[in-house]
């Protein structure tokens, strides 16, 4: 059976904690995208580094880091997702929200 991913919200208990429920409920290892919130607006460096560190693990092809993760964290991620594609959703940008950039 397949199942449709859920849509974009805020990752208030953490992104890695939802994605490893996630792979726990689907029975699936594999997460290839991830589109949302990651709640980083203001995280500690330990924070940052260990969300970072989880998402390289995942070998993501594509994240799509969206509201609530600031820009300061969005490029701090990328170091760790080199190979993802990303979309960077720049809420304070109403004339045009979406900012495309593949860094693969």
């Amino acid at each position: 059976m397949r199942h449709a991913p859920p849509g974009p919200g805020c990752s208030h208990s953490g992104i890695c904690n939802i994605t490893e429920y996630a792979r726990e409920v689907c029975g699936e290892p594999r997460v290839t995208d991830i589109i949302g919130g990651l709640h980083l607006l203001n995280p500690s460096p330990s924070r940052l580094t260990g969300t970072g560190e989880y998402l390289q693990s995942l070998s993501l092809q594509a994240l799509y880091a969206c509201h609530c993760t600031s820009l300061a964290s969005k490029i701090a991620l990328a170091e760790f997702c080199p190979a993802a594609s990303w979309v960077w959703a720049l809420p304070s940008l109403q004339t045009n929200p979406v900012w495309s950039r593949s860094l693969s």
